[in-house]
C-alpha cells in the first residue's frame, strides 16, 4: 500500500473499501490504520493522528501476512507517530512468506498486551527526541 502511494498508482478503489471498513459497526480498526498511514503519505496529518489514535484505542497488536505466511513468524515493537518514528520493517520482508506482528507501544502504558507467538522480535522504534520516553520504557 505505501509502495503503492509512493508510485502515485491510482488507490481510489483502495480508499473507498478502507473507508468503508473503517466507518463499519463495529469500525476496523486494521483499516483505519492503513487509512491513518494513506494520509500520511498525503500530507493530511490531522487526519492521520486521529484515525491512528483510533485504531489503537481498539486494539494495539496488527498481523500482515507475505506470500503464505507460512514461514518466520516477526513481531516488530513500533510505537505510534509519523512515517520515519519506526524503522518500515514492512519493506525488509516484501516477497517473503512471513507472518508480520505489529505491537504498537506508548510512553505512559502501564501494561503491554499479550505478545503473540513469534519466532523474532525486532525493535522498529526509530531513536529520535520524540521516541525518547518510548524507548526509556522499553
Amino acid at each position: 500500500m505505501t509502495r503503492a502511494a509512493y508510485e502515485r498508482r491510482d488507490l481510489s478503489d483502495l480508499l473507498v473499501a478502507l473507508r468503508r471498513r473503517a466507518a463499519a459497526y463495529p469500525p476496523d480498526p486494521a483499516a483505519k490504520l492503513d487509512l491513518a498511514t494513506l494520509f500520511e503519505i498525503f500530507g493530511q496529518r490531522k487526519q492521520s493522528v486521529s484515525l491512528r489514535s483510533e485504531a489503537l484505542a481498539i486494539r494495539r497488536v496488527y498481523e500482515t501476512v507475505n506470500g503464505s505466511g507460512d514461514g518466520l513468524r516477526v513481531l516488530q515493537i513500533k510505537t505510534a507517530g509519523n512515517l520515519m518514528a519506526n524503522t518500515p520493517t514492512e519493506f525488509l520482508l516484501e516477497g517473503t512468506n512471513t507472518r508480520l506482528f505489529s505491537l504498537y507501544v506508548e510512553a505512559g502504558m502501564e501494561q503491554v498486551p499479550q505478545l503473540p507467538h513469534h519466532d523474532v522480535a525486532i525493535l522498529a522504534v526509530g531513536e529520535s527526541e520524540a521516541n525518547k520516553s518510548v524507548l526509556a520504557l522499553l
